[in-house]
């Protein structure tokens, strides 16, 4: 078995997915907020890039693990992600919230940053059409 037929593997598309959501909830529950960002929009490069990889986790889980059709993948994934990016920012504007007693929690809720994790959902969703129509002409080219 290759590595595409592993990351096709239903049960593989399962928990990669599930890990990497409970990976985002418990990182966006840390009662931290960060000082490091080395430049201006720091914070939108990572909220993209980690909704980006997010993206291609729910494609692939359900165009495999689901065996949905592409087209119905995509939308669904792209529904699920921007939802969890909705909650994922009610999520850290509630973080501190109940323990600082004064009104605000530690943690920003953004719309900036649901923009940027939308965005990385859609990209990851052109980038995913992309490499699966790839991989389809390569096949056919293969078989051919």
């Amino acid at each position: 078995m290759n590595i595409i037929e592993k990351s096709r593997n239903k049960y593989f598309c399962y928990l990669t997915l599930f890990i990497y959501l409970i990976a985002v909830f418990t990182v966006s529950g840390l009662n931290i907020k960060s000082t490091l960002n080395t430049f201006t929009y720091m914070d939108k490069l990572e909220h993209f890039t980690e909704y980006f990889i997010m993206g291609i986790l729910l494609f692939r889980f359900f165009h495999y693990g689901k065996s949905r059709p592409l087209t119905q993948a995509i939308r669904t994934g792209i529904i699920f992600g921007i939802l969890f990016g909705i909650s994922d920012e009610l999520h850290q504007g509630l973080v501190g919230y109940f323990d600082s007693g004064i009104f605000g929690g530690i943690r920003d809720c953004s719309f900036y940053d649901f923009l940027a994790d939308s965005a990385g959902i859609l990209t990851s969703a052109k980038v995913y059409l992309f490499l699966n129509n790839r991989l389809k002409v390569n096949l056919n080219k293969k078989s051919s």
